[in-house]
């Protein structure tokens, strides 16, 4: 999903209502800020997301939002 898509979800949403994450073990935690983080495509392991943290010989990375879980 892109930040065009996202805002155009949003848009059906009343702007006060709260957004969240999913916890570590459950539950949900709301969401505290957003940041960057470069990324990889790897749908290596079907456990794991379909994309990693990209690593220092990685040229084909994204950036990407990131949600982070609170802290």
């Amino acid at each position: 999903m892109t930040v065009a898509e996202l805002i155009e979800k949003l848009r059906n949403y009343p702007p006060g209502m709260l957004v969240v994450v999913q916890g570590w073990e459950g539950g949900y935690d709301a969401v505290e800020d957003i940041g960057i983080v470069d990324i990889v495509y790897d749908p290596s392991e079907s456990y794991f997301g379909e994309y990693r943290r990209s690593e220092r010989e990685d040229t084909s990375y994204i950036d990407a939002i990131l949600l982070p879980r609170k802290s």
